[in-house]
C-alpha cells in the first residue's frame, strides 16, 4: 500500500529531538564544569559554543524541514479545491451542488453561462426547475428526494423568466453515513426538442406545401369516421390530380414546378370551407375531406370551385402556367365502410375523371370499382408481360399509288402504278389465357400506370431492330411507322434515346416515321415544336395521326414541322355517301397541299372510298381493304406476293398497254 506521511507526528518528533539536544548540551556543559580544572574553562567554553551551534544548525534544518511540512500540509488542501474548482469549470454541462434542503452552495461557469444567471446570484437558493410533464402531486423536490438518483426532463428559467428544456442527471453524494450534498448535472436540450419537433412535423405534414400528409389525412380520416359514426353524419371525401403537372416539371424545371404546387396548395386552402380539411397526400395528388356535408350538389359545387382556381393562370419569372384539375369524389357511409375503402373508392373515381379529359368531376359508382379493378389486373398482367415478351408488333402495309386521268374525265383518275410503301407497327399482347389484344383494350392503362414509357421503349427498339433487319435485305426500301405516346414528348431523354436507337442498329432514319396525335402536341405547342425540332434533325419524319378530330388541328398546323397527315378513319367510314365527311377530306387535301405535307388515308375499306379518295388527289392508303395488320413472317410474304403480282402483271403487257391500261395491272385487292 502506499506510503502516507503523518505531518503531525513528525512535528512532534522534530520538537522532541531539538528539546533532548538542548538538554543534553547543557547536562554535558553542568558536568565538565565540575570536572575540570579553572584553567580549562576556556576550551571548555570553546567546545561547548561548537556544540550549540551545530545544535543550533540542525534545529534550523530541522525548523526548516518542519516549516516545509507545515506548508505543504496546508496548501495542498488549497490546490486540491483549486484543481477540483477548474475541473467544475472544464464540464461543458452545467454543474449545481445543493445541500440537504437543494439549497445552492456552488455551481459551475457552464451553470452561470446557460442561466445568465451570476454564482453570487444563486448560493442560497433553490434551482429554477420543475418537471417537464408534472404529473398531479408530483414536484421536481419530491422525485429528488424519494430517489438517491434521478434522470428526466425539467424546464429550467433563465434570467429574465426565459424557460427552455434540459436534461437533469441528480445524484446524491454521501461522507461515511451522512449526506454530503446532492449533484446535478443539467444539458440543454433545446435544439434536440425543436429537432424531434421538426421531424415530428415532417411526419405528419408536408416539407414542401406545409399541408398535413398522407399519414396525417389517414389519421384524420379514421377520426373523422369515428366521429360521423357516432353522429350519424355524412362525409364527402375529393381525390384532386393535377392535370399535365408532369409536364410542368418537365418544360420549366422542379424548381418551378415545386413553386407551382406551393401556390397550388395556398389556393386550394382558400378556396376550401373553414370545417374542410386540405392535404397533400403525394407528388401532384391533393384530398379534401368534407365534415359538414349537406348534399352530393354541394360537393360537386365545391369541385367545380376547386378546379377554378387550378385552372387560374399564375406567373414565375415571366413565365405563364396554367393548368387544371380531375376530381373524383366518393361519400362515407354509402360508398365505403372504413378508411381504406374510402380512398380506393375515391382514387377511382378520380382515375376515371382522368380518363375523362382535364377538369372533370366524376362520383363514385360500383360500375366503376369494377372497372377499376380489371384496370388493375390489366395493369399487373402488362408488367408481366414486358419482362417475359409477351408484346409483338404486327405490320399494316401501306401502299403508294400513281394515277392517271381516264381518257374522257375532267377528275376521275384511275391508277397507273402502285407499291408497297413500307408498314404502320401496331402491338399486340399475347396474353396467357387470353385472345390476342389490341392496344385499345391496354393502352389507356398503360398511360396511368407510366408503364407506356417502358413499352414505347420496347416498340421503338423492336422497330429499329426490325428496319435493320429489311435494311439486309430484299425489303430494304419499306418504311416503318411507330406510334408516340405524349409521355415520350414529354420525357427528357426520349429525343437521345431514340438517337442511341438509331446508332447501334444502323438504321437510316429517313426509313422511321413516329406518329404523333394532334391532342399530344397541342398541350403545350411550344414544347412540341421543339421536341419536334429535334426529332426531325436525326432524320426521322413526323407524322400526325387522327387528323382533325381536335379543335385545334388547323390553327396549330403550320406550327408543327409535320411530314405526314394521317386522315382519321372517322372521316373515311361513310365515304362517299356523307356530305359532311367529303367537306372536311377536301378541306384537309387542299390546306396540305398547299403546305406540301403528305397525306395518308387510313381504314380504307372497299374500293368506292379508295376510288373517292384518289380522285381527290390520295396517294398513300392503309387499310383492310389492302391488308389486315400481319405479323413480320406473314407480312414480309404479302409484300413478295404483292411485287409479284405487279411484276407479272407489268410483263404480260406490251409496252404502250403499260402505258395506257396501268389501271387494270394495279387493283389494290389483297393478294
Amino acid at each position: 500500500m502506499p506510503f502516507k506521511l503523518d505531518l503531525k507526528l513528525l512535528a512532534y518528533f522534530a520538537i522532541i529531538t531539538c528539546g533532548v539536544m538542548m538538554c543534553f548540551i547543557a547536562f554535558r556543559y553542568s558536568f565538565l564544569v565540575e570536572q575540570l580544572p579553572e584553567g580549562m574553562h576556556s576550551s571548555m567554553y570553546a567546545a561547548l559554543l561548537l556544540e550549540v551551534l551545530q545544535a543550533f544548525v540542525l534545529g534550523s534544518l530541522v525548523f526548516g524541514v518542519l516549516t516545509l511540512l507545515i506548508r505543504e500540509s496546508v496548501m495542498s488542501p488549497m490546490r486540491a479545491l483549486q484543481i477540483a474548482r477548474q475541473t467544475l469549470d472544464s464540464i461543458p454541462d452545467a454543474v449545481v451542488m445543493t445541500d440537504e434542503d437543494f439549497r445552492i452552495v456552488d455551481v459551475n461557469s457552464a451553470f452561470e453561462s446557460l442561466t445568465d444567471y451570476r454564482r453570487e446570484d444563486v448560493l442560497g437558493n433553490r434551482p429554477h426547475i420543475k418537471l417537464a410533464e408534472k404529473e398531479k402531486g408530483e414536484t421536481v423536490w419530491k422525485k429528488l428526494r424519494e430517489n438517491s438518483q434521478w434522470s428526466g426532463e425539467i424546464v429550467m428559467r433563465r434570467r429574465g423568466k426565459l424557460s427552455f428544456s434540459a436534461c437533469l442527471n441528480f445524484s446524491e453524494v454521501w461522507h461515511g453515513d451522512k449526506l454530503a450534498f446532492h449533484i446535478g448535472v443539467i444539458s440543454d436540450i433545446t435544439e434536440k426538442k425543436q429537432a424531434e419537433v421538426k421531424i415530428q412535423r415532417m411526419a405528419h405534414f408536408d416539407t414542401l406545401t406545409a399541408l398535413p400528409n398522407r399519414s396525417h389525412f389517414l389519421n384524420t380520416l379514421r377520426h373523422e369516421i369515428n366521429v360521423a359514426e357516432r353522429r350519424s353524419r355524412t362525409l364527402g371525401l375529393l381525390f384532386i390530380d393535377l392535370d399535365n403537372f408532369n409536364w410542368v416539371n418537365d418544360r420549366h424545371g422542379q424548381e418551378v414546378g415545386d413553386r407551382y404546387l406551393e401556390l397550388t396548395a395556398r389556393k386550394l386552402e382558400a378556396r376550401a370551407r373553414k370545417t374542410d380539411f386540405v392535404f397533400r397526400i403525394g407528388g401532384d395528388e391533393f384530398a379534401v375531406l368534407v365534415t359538414e356535408l349537406d348534399s352530393e350538389e354541394a360537393l360537386e359545387v365545391l369541385a367545380k370551385a376547386l378546379i377554378a382556381v387550378v385552372q387560374e393562370p399564375v406567373g414565375f419569372d415571366g413565365k405563364r402556367i396554367r393548368s387544371g384539375a380531375s376530381i373524383g369524389i366518393a361519400t362515407y357511409p354509402r360508398d365505403a365502410e372504413n378508411a381504406e375503402s374510402f380512398i380506393i373508392q375515391a382514387d377511382t373515381a378520380m382515375h376515371q375523371a382522368k380518363e375523362l379529359g382535364s377538369n372533370s368531376v366524376v362520383f363514385f359508382s360500383s360500375e366503376l370499382e369494377h372497372k377499376r379493378k380489371n384496370a388493375r389486373e390489366v395493369e399487373e398482367a402488362l408488367r408481366v408481360a414486358i419482362r417475359k415478351n409477351e408484346l409483338a408488333l404486327y405490320f399494316q402495309p401501306k401502299i403508294h399509288y400513281k394515277t392517271q386521268l381516264i381518257e374522257g374525265s375532267d377528275s376521275n383518275v384511275e391508277i397507273a402504278a402502285s407499291r408497297v410503301l413500307g408498314a404502320e407497327a401496331l402491338l399486340r399482347w399475347f396474353r396467357p389465357g387470353h385472345d390476342i389484344m389490341n392496344p385499345g383494350s391496354f393502352i389507356d392503362i398503360a398511360e396511368q400506370s407510366r408503364l407506356i414509357l417502358d413499352i414505347g421503349d420496347w416498340v421503338l427498339e423492336s422497330a429499329c431492330k426490325q428496319l435493320q433487319s429489311w435494311q439486309n435485305s430484299s425489303l430494304g426500301d419499306l418504311t416503318l411507322a411507330v406510334n408516340l405516346s405524349p409521355s415520350h414528348l414529354n420525357g427528357a431523354d426520349f429525343v437521345s434515346s431514340l438517337a442511341e436507337k438509331i446508332r447501334r442498329y444502323s438504321v437510316d432514319p429517313a426509313k422511321l416515321e413516329l406518329e404523333i396525335t394532334e391532342s399530344a402536341v397541342i398541350e403545350n405547342i411550344e414544347h412540341s415544336v421543339e421536341i419536334l425540332n429535334q426529332l426531325k434533325a436525326l432524320g426521322v419524319s413526323i407524322a400526325m395521326d387522327d387528323f382533325g378530330t381536335g379543335f385545334s388541328s388547323l390553327s396549330y398546323l403550320k406550327q408543327l414541322p409535320i411530314d405526314v397527315i394521317k386522315i382519321d378513319r372517322s372521316f373515311v367510314n361513310q365515304l362517299p355517301n356523307d356530305e359532311d365527311d367529303i367537306v372536311i377530306v377536301n378541306a384537309i387535301f387542299s390546306i396540305s397541299k398547299a403546305m406540301n405535307i403528305e397525306v395518308v388515308a387510313e381504314g380504307i375499306e372497299n374500293h368506292a372510298q379508295l376510288q373517292f379518295l384518289l380522285n381527290q388527289g390520295c396517294e398513300y392508303s392503309q387499310g383492310y381493304y389492302h391488308s389486315r395488320p400481319l405479323p413480320r413472317a406473314d407480312f414480309e410474304h404479302w409484300v413478295s406476293i404483292y411485287k409479284l403480282r405487279i411484276e407479272k402483271a407489268m410483263t404480260a403487257l406490251s409496252p404502250g398497254q403499260r402505258q395506257n391500261k396501268g389501271a387494270s395491272v394495279a387493283t389494290p385487292g389483297s393478294p
